[in-house]
């Protein structure tokens, strides 16, 4: 059940890429996103790197999603992590549910309950409802001393980013 969660979670964000980047002029991401959607695996990993370099974190994220899903790369689920955990570190929303998603279960990761509910309490700090979800769910299997322990987690990286919001946050490394 949770591999076929992480599957349609993944389509999900790979959609939400490739519309994030039709109305925008063309550049590396979005030839990337262009040559994803017409089955160019190879071509749109690199460039997907080349916009990642100049700090896309939607680059980062798709580059994270093709090492899932093994498209043009050969699936390595410890790669999608470094990705996504760069991406979510840089605020991308989707990335931080991501990494709840596979400390949850145990995708590329050691199962870990506190650091899922702490991607997911980021997540949703930003607003992401299905990370809201995600996270009230998942504190039904942890325990008072678990939920306190990813509560302060979540605590400071909230005040250690607060008054940057979600895009800024984002943003920061363009400053």
């Amino acid at each position: 059940m949770r591999y076929i969660h992480l599957v349609v979670l993944a389509a999900l964000v790979s959609v939400t890429i490739l519309m994030a980047a039709l109305p925008v002029a063309a550049g590396p991401f979005e030839d990337a996103a262009a040559a994803e959607a017409k089955g160019k695996y190879k071509a749109a990993i690199k460039l997907y790197q080349a916009a990642a370099k100049k700090g896309s974190n939607k680059a980062k994220l798709a580059i994270g999603n093709m090492y899932m899903n093994s498209r043009g790369v050969k699936k390595d689920l410890k790669k999608a992590i470094k990705w996504f955990r760069q991406s979510a570190n840089a605020g991308n929303v989707a990335a931080q549910r991501l990494m709840g998603v596979m400390y949850d279960g145990s995708k590329g990761v050691k199962r870990d309950k506190i650091k899922a509910y702490k991607w997911y309490g980021i997540a949703a700090a930003h607003g992401d409802s299905e990370a809201h979800t995600l996270k009230n769910t998942l504190k039904y299997r942890m325990n008072l001393m678990q939920l306190n322990k990813a509560q302060k987690l979540i605590d400071r990286v909230i005040k250690k980013n607060k008054g940057r919001g979600t895009r800024n946050h984002r943003n920061r490394r363009r400053r």
